[in-house]
């Protein structure tokens, strides 16, 4: 970690997530007519069936699971290398998690899509008379926990790139959070695409983030083997 790089992170990151969460909150209502009005034969072939969908069991394990999520970062200090980077490791998981958080404010201001159970007649009126049921696009849900689950398992991945446990760990970490955005779509709160949308840009903050805090220096390269000279040396030389 740098000034230059990580005061640039910051100096982007706080600034929009607060205009973000500005933005975000000052979305109005649906009308009672608004409301009336909605026809789910509108909504496109593949995302009708969300709507559907209401449950507020599905709705309370998402925001559960999105937790744990959350917390997986914290398994990292089992590892007494990555305790010794305490500071730089989780400095680059609060960086992570100011982009995942900030992002979906954007999408839900400039789309105001409207959530799948607004168009269900079993929800009660006054939920579908909410601002939140304009906030459909896309799932902060999802986003936040495949950023936290993603972040998680490159961190993993770059200390111990060589372990039995890699595949287990991104396996199990994608199941998780890939299970929050279903549970999010079940409980009618968003669309299929609305989920889809938030793994990619968590996924996508997860990995860059530790990715451009990497060193310079950390180019992989063969070394030349220490051999007498007239033997004939075939060497291979990676820079990224």
């Amino acid at each position: 970690m740098n000034w230059k790089k990580d005061g640039a992170l910051l100096a982007v990151g706080i600034p929009l997530s607060a205009i973000g969460f500005a933005l975000e909150f000052s979305i109005t209502p649906l009308t009672l007519d608004e409301v009336n009005n909605l026809d789910r034969n509108n909504i496109n072939i593949i995302d009708r069936f969300a709507s559907y969908n209401y449950s507020n069991g599905a709705s309370d394990l998402s925001d559960f699971l999105l937790y744990t999520c959350m917390a997986s970062p914290l398994l990292l200090l089992s590892s007494s290398s990555i305790r010794t980077n305490f500071g730089i490791v989780y400095g680059m998981y609060a960086e992570s998690l100011l982009f995942g958080v900030a992002s979906p404010a954007y999408g839900k201001w400039g789309i105001q899509r409207i959530r799948p159970y607004t168009y269900n007649p079993e929800v009660p009126l006054d939920k579908k008379l909410s601002a939140e049921s304009k906030k459909s696009f896309f799932s902060g849900h999802t986003t936040i926990a495949f950023t936290s689950v993603v972040f998680f398992s490159t961190i993993y991945s770059k200390y111990y790139p060589n372990s039995q446990w890699n595949p287990y760990i991104w396996t199990g970490s994608l199941l998780l959070a890939s299970t929050v955005g279903y549970l999010r779509i079940a409980a009618g709160a968003h669309f299929l695409t609305d989920v889809l949308v938030g793994a990619i840009i968590g996924t996508t903050i997860g990995y860059f983030i530790p990715k451009i805090h990497e060193s310079d220096n950390n180019n992989s390269a063969l070394e030349v083997p220490d051999v007498p000279t007239r033997s004939p040396v075939l060497s291979f030389q990676f820079s990224f």
